[in-house]
């Protein structure tokens, strides 16, 4: 058995990698990190799913593009001028 030298990203995901620069290149691109904007971790979110924007400049603007999450092409938004950091758990449900 060997002992290995692994990074893990700072945003929410479970992946490490063996090298410094191949996880900054997750960070850059991942939609869990909050300095890319995206959707996943925005305040105008609705609890009930994650790509349904309850901001309604972003509804009546074509702001949205297709990227992939978990493997599922999704409608996502990345940089957008009306993000704002989410304040509530996204796993968290209430009774």
């Amino acid at each position: 058995m060997k002992i290995i030298k692994a990074y893990i990203p700072d945003c929410e995901c479970s992946k490490t990698y063996r090298t410094k620069k191949a996880c900054l290149n997750h960070e850059k691109g991942c939609y869990k990190n909050p300095s890319n904007k995206a959707c996943i971790t925005c305040d105008h979110q609705s609890v009930e799913g994650i790509f349904r924007c309850q901001n309604e400049l972003v509804k009546n603007n074509e702001l949205y593009g297709t990227g992939f999450f978990n493997g599922i092409k999704r409608n996502i938004r990345v940089n957008c001028p009306f993000w704002e950091l989410r304040t509530w758990n996204l796993y968290d449900k209430e009774d």
